[in-house]
């Protein structure tokens, strides 16, 4: 009993003194810390995992076109006035030739565009009439066998006149249906007809008309 009793003591004081030991110790360390003699490891961060995350899907733009742009151009020459001088003689509908701004600058002659001359515009045209002082020349002599036959009708003749006012041609346009009776509208047309002519822009011209010659038993 006293061996263990004493085994015991021993056992107790080797503790204690072990105690003590790690209390002085650890009080060393803490004063050594504190005098930044001794450092004491820090623990290193934990890992860092990343993660793979898809970007979201970038949605395109519609194309939009430019718009244009304008930009005033100076014109530094001024735009040549053409004008066409035409004589009294130039026909109507006549080419005339006229330089073009390449063909006078290079100072070549008889080169240009080619112009068509419009015609002047007519004036009014005056119908031919027949003329009043031939007014008494103006019915044919009756045929005397239609006469006695008791033919009867108008003739429309078409004449034209002249620019001197005769008659140079006539023909029958519509038939009273008697041929005697026809040929007397014509010959008197040929020969005692005569009209004021036609005109147009004022200058006596050929012109066509026509004439009603009505043969009345009544009034021969």
């Amino acid at each position: 009993m006293t061996f263990a009793s004493n085994a015991s003591i021993r056992l107790r004081g080797s503790t204690g003194l072990l105690i003590t030991i790690g209390v002085h110790a650890g009080i060393a360390a803490l004063a050594l810390v504190g005098l930044g003699i001794v450092t004491i490891p820090k623990a290193p961060p934990p890992p860092i995992v990343t993660v793979n995350v898809d970007p979201p899907p970038v949605q395109a733009e519609p194309l939009v076109a430019p718009k244009p742009v304008e930009f005033a151009v100076p014109i530094d020459s001024p735009i040549p006035v053409i004008e066409i001088a035409t004589t009294p003689d130039t026909p109507r509908g006549a080419t005339v030739i006229v330089p073009t701004m390449s063909s006078t600058t290079a100072g070549s002659a008889g080169t240009g565009d080619a112009i068509v001359v419009p015609p002047p515009p007519l004036g009014p045209t005056v119908t031919a009439t027949l003329d009043q002082r031939y007014a008494r020349d103006f019915q044919p002599p009756y045929p005397e066998q239609s006469r006695r036959l008791g033919e009867e009708g108008a003739v429309v003749v078409r004449v034209v006149v002249g620019p001197d006012g005769r008659v140079s041609e006539a023909r029958i346009a519509r038939s009273s249906g008697f041929p005697r009776l026809d040929a007397a509208a014509v010959a008197r047309a040929l020969a005692k007809w005569r009209f004021v002519p036609a005109q147009r822009d004022g200058t006596p011209v050929a012109a066509e008309r026509e004439i009603t010659v009505r043969f009345q038993l009544a009034q021969a």
